[in-house]
């Protein structure tokens, strides 16, 4: 623990125009405290940012962890500060300070997903003292007379993930519980995002969702494209969501097409782009939240009920008269406050804050919605991930990193740690088709522990590549539930995730993606070891727990390399598994797949 919880002392360093500001500790045990913070402002106003501070000894503190800053984990000075934001649109309100061994050291999260935050954690060099500062209302919101909020502040020795998963549950004490997720949510889909971009034809689609079905795919995301003739992969031809007759003739038909394949359809929407070449930028031109001013595309402002009103419009229609399945709605982090908008209200507005705004939209739009259909998929994308909009979408999926297996992985951990029980899906899976298979199969191996979307050319890979992804998906199928546990563990976030690990019912599934020695912490009937390093063998450590069992080690492509005993009486184990292998060790003699 790096200080004792009941040493914690939170003020308020700015008040921001509040009258009054109370800070009441209504919880202080087992070393977690929970500060109700309250706001009080003469009359109603626009409030400004009030910030609160606390102060804690750095020990044994070596990284720290937010949502969306991977790029900085270590620890900073405090004039620069490890930096976590959130709002409706962006982020979650949660950051944790973590030891060299793994463990929490410090987790602060706020109970308000909504409201513009902003948390800072920095050392002061004088003293090796971590600055924790809490700034809330860093954008503008509506007016308000008062505010309310908790504050959680978690200094227990236990595992950083546990601690983050913890403030996850703690939100939904608060209503942001996740919202239902099908099943078919859950398992394996076909993007054209990669593997056509926009020059999208309906036989085409429907030809690779046929081949898609017999990997274990069970849903089709058609992205960007069929909205417009035009292939040039810029936004000002969104807006008025007029079928592409060229590319996709009669929406309605290509979906029956695709059912009758047995599988979902998803349709791709950038929700507030609006763009110069259609005729919704006409209808809207007042209601943009940037100048339009040169621009060929700008982003609307939800706060007008027109807005949402055209918005829910499109979507309602798109379901009940082509009988969509479900929605990638896109870039709802772009709807972001200008100084053309800034200042801006009345003049049809029915919001003054924006943060409001978005969660009206949402709201409406998944109400409507799932009175058409309950079992409405509906995808959001990173940045967009925090505990608001998990209640109304029910798939994340890890930012666009084309062929960037790393970025994917760093992703997938990332969502599952706050991910509730939301469907976590990888970015779409892309690869060089001259590559070779164990290569290719890197990228699969880097979102095991999320639901692989895929786009590639499923006719075009050769045949290693498609006994490889053929492999790897019906592994990935055949282990879903454990894949997909509560149970989840990663290592060494620092280290971008140095190996992760999931148990079920009796199967632990490890993947080493730096570290070459795995230290399964517990025994389990069947352990899979995952060969993500790039090179070939795994050292299994305590490995006298695993003496006489049976050992089946494979290719990526799924031939078996090698079956044998292990050794007896051995502390470590050399297994000689070839690079994006994988090695099943169990009781008996059965076959991965079995």
């Amino acid at each position: 623990m790096i200080m004792d919880i009941n040493k914690i002392e939170l003020t308020v360093t700015e008040k921001g125009g509040a009258q009054n500001t109370e800070i009441i500790n209504t919880y202080r045990e087992n070393g977690v405290a929970v500060f109700r913070l309250k706001f009080t402002y003469e009359g109603i106003v626009h409030p400004e940012m009030v910030s609160l501070n606390f102060k804690a000894p750095c020990i044994d503190v070596f990284s720290v962890w937010s949502p969306l800053h991977v790029d900085e984990r270590n620890i900073m000075p405090v004039w620069k500060g490890n930096k976590a934001i959130s709002r409706a649109g962006e982020g979650a309100p949660v950051q944790t300070a973590i030891s060299r061994s793994g463990k929490n050291r410090m987790t602060v999260a706020l109970s308000d997903p909504k409201t513009p935050v902003q948390f800072r954690m920095g050392v002061n060099e004088s003293d090796v003292v971590i600055n924790c500062s809490i700034d809330i209302f860093t954008l503008p919101v509506g007016q308000l007379h008062s505010y309310e909020a908790d504050l959680r502040i978690d200094l227990r020795d236990i595992p950083y993930y546990q601690a983050i998963a913890d403030v996850r549950k703690w939100w939904s004490e608060y209503g942001y519980a996740s919202a239902y997720v099908p099943e078919v949510a859950k398992y394996p889909m076909y993007s054209t995002w990669y593997s056509f971009h926009q020059d999208l034809n309906a036989d085409e689609i429907v030809e690779q969702c046929r081949i898609a079905k017999t990997f274990g795919c069970r849903a089709v995301l058609i992205d960007d494209g069929w909205q417009t003739d035009d292939c040039s992969c810029v936004y000002s031809y969104c807006g008025d969501w007029q079928i592409s007759k060229k590319k996709v003739g009669d929406m309605k038909q290509l979906i029956k097409r695709i059912h009758d394949l047995d599988m979902k359809v998803i349709l791709w929407y950038s929700v507030p782009f609006v763009g110069r070449n259609s005729e919704a930028w006409k209808q809207f031109e007042n209601c943009f939240l940037d100048n339009p001013e040169g621009k060929e595309w700008c982003c609307l402002d939800p706060r007008f009920p027109r807005v949402r009103e055209y918005l829910i419009g499109l979507y309602i229609r798109a379901a009940s008269e082509w009988k969509l399945d479900g929605f990638k709605l896109d870039f709802i982090d772009r709807f972001s406050l200008t100084e053309y908008s800034l200042h801006k209200s009345g003049n049809g507005r029915d919001f003054d804050s924006l943060e409001d705004a978005i969660e009206k939209l949402l709201y409406d739009t998944m109400t409507k919605l799932r009175e058409i259909n309950p079992d409405i998929l509906i995808e959001f994308r990173q940045k967009y991930m925090g505990p608001l909009m998990q209640t109304y979408g029910n798939m994340l999926r890890v930012s666009d990193c084309p062929a960037d297996g790393l970025k994917n992985r760093i992703g997938m951990v990332d969502l599952r740690m706050l991910s509730g029980n939301t469907a976590v899906h990888s970015d779409m899976l892309e690869w060089n088709y001259e590559d070779t298979p164990e290569n290719a199969a890197q990228q699969m191996i880097s979102i095991l522990y999320t639901v692989p979307q895929i786009s590639v050319r499923l006719e075009k890979i050769n045949e290693k590549h498609k006994k490889m992804l053929a492999f790897y998906l019906k592994f990935w199928c055949e282990y879903r539930d454990v894949l997909l546990s509560e149970n989840f563990e990663a290592a060494a976030p620092w280290a971008n995730y140095s190996s992760v690990c999931t148990q079920k019912n009796g199967t632990m599934i490890i993947t080493a993606y730096e570290n070459q020695v795995v230290e399964p912490k517990e025994n389990a009937e069947k352990l899979i070891l995952v060969n993500g390093l790039g090179k070939r063998g795994i050292i299994l450590k305590d490995a006298e727990r695993w003496g006489g069992k049976k050992c089946v080690i494979f290719d990526c492509m799924g031939n078996v390399a090698q079956k044998f005993d292990l050794p007896k009486d051995r502390l470590l184990i050399e297994l000689a598994v070839p690079t994006s292998g994988i090695a099943c060790i169990t009781e008996a003699p059965n076959s991965l797949l079995q």
